[in-house]
């Protein structure tokens, strides 16, 4: 189970700014099986040729046509076509690659091209749900021997010189074994992802603009009753209705820059800051800033090290300035455990049973030692981070 965040992404519109994939792989009745849950967020524009002219379209634009900003922000993807790739360890020495007492070994180096099917994306910042698991053969699985060339440009330790990966044959029963038992030890796997393809629905991204075009020009209006709303939202000025609103992030060669809040008729609610704006109260008209300090961690026992991320939490009034105190908050970085799975494999022998369970009854005492041990490291870390100031979340 795990979560990879990306901004390695090939949008020819250019409206994906980044997406999160929620994965869990795992074995039913000796079967890979695997579900995935994707959640991405927009850019606010897209571009796109209509009769020979490259054509841009704005969500900031839309402010005062609701209609076309509600058709803008349900937005979704008719395809994705992603692909995995990184590295898997296990904790025990049965690898034969050189590691040394307390390192991992590796089990292989994993790259995969998800299937389509299981994928089912939304619109921009709604979690797309898969539908149910699915399962592939062990021989089209992920790769225990390949590697996608695009990892170079995500992994700094240049050890991308391996050939990418070919789905093997599903009657090789040697290349079946080899790749449930790597799959079976994996402990621990670190994977990047890239979005190569992305198919929009085109004609909606046309028609929006063709509407636009339509109201600017004004032989169209927007539906009466939308027009009666906003009317009356632009005529009681007063009430300063920030309820419509969005925060927007700019960035520079994919490295933060500033960020501000918007009203979703044009008014700036929160001036451009190089600080990252979390949220924004419209009642209150405030903004919440978190300006990160670090990460500070303990070794805990078996290898367990936990991770709080550290920063200072503040408000923004509407000029851009600070407001109110300045809360210190440790947030842990949560460290899920490996989970291992009692699984029985029909082609297994006897003596590989019996290897099997001494192993598994050999690895839950572990566990069950490093856990108590690690509650009582985990504890005492909370209690120091208390003393320091921290609110810890």
């Amino acid at each position: 189970m795990g979560a990879i965040q990306s901004t390695n992404i090939r949008d020819e519109i250019g409206l994906m700014q980044n997406f999160k994939l929620d994965m869990q792989w795992w074995t039913l009745l000796g079967e890979p099986t695997e579900y995935y849950d994707i959640t991405w967020e927009s850019s606010g524009q897209y571009k796109i040729e209509m009769d020979g002219e490259l054509r841009f379209m704005k969500r900031s634009w839309l402010g005062k046509y609701p209609d076309l900003l509600n058709r803008f922000n349900r937005i979704t993807p008719v395809d994705l076509k992603i692909e995995i790739a990184g590295y898997a360890y296990a904790n025990n020495k049965c690898e034969n690659q050189g590691s040394s007492s307390g390192e991992s070994s590796l089990v292989g180096h994993v790259t995969y091209l998800i299937p389509d099917a299981n994928l089912v994306p939304s619109y921009a910042g709604n979690n797309g749900k898969g539908i149910v698991p699915g399962s592939e053969h062990w021989n089209q699985f992920i790769s225990w021997s390949g590697k996608a060339d695009w990892c170079q440009t995500l992994n700094s330790s240049n050890q991308c010189d391996y050939s990418n990966f070919e789905r093997g044959d599903k009657s090789d029963k040697e290349l079946l074994r080899a790749n449930k038992n790597k799959f079976r030890r994996a402990e621990t796997i670190d994977l990047s992802a890239r979005l190569f393809n992305i198919e929009w629905p085109e004609t909606e991204l046309r028609n929006i603009i063709v509407q636009y075009d339509k109201y600017e020009k004004g032989t169209e209006t927007p539906p009466k009753s939308i027009v009666d709303e906003l009317n009356q939202e632009l005529s009681d000025l007063s009430s300063n209705n920030n309820d419509e609103y969005e925060i927007k992030r700019e960035y520079i060669n994919r490295q933060f820059v500033s960020a501000y809040v918007v009203a979703t008729d044009g008014r700036m609610l929160i001036p451009k800051k190089g600080v990252n704006i979390v949220s924004y109260d419209p009642k209150t008209g405030l903004a919440t800033v978190e300006k990160p300090l670090g990460i500070k961690s303990k070794n805990g026992s078996c290898d367990r090290v936990f991770k709080y991320e550290v920063f200072e939490r503040y408000n923004l009034d509407s000029s851009g300035k600070k407001v109110g105190g300045i809360q210190k908050i440790a947030r842990d970085q949560y460290d899920l455990p490996p989970l291992y799975l009692t699984v029985g494999y029909f082609d297994e022998t006897a003596e590989e049973k019996a290897e099997r369970e001494r192993a598994q009854k050999e690895r839950a005492a572990r566990e069950k030692r490093c856990r108590e041990q690690n509650q009582t490291i985990h504890t005492a870390f909370k209690q120091e981070l208390k003393s320091q100031g921290f609110k810890i979340e």
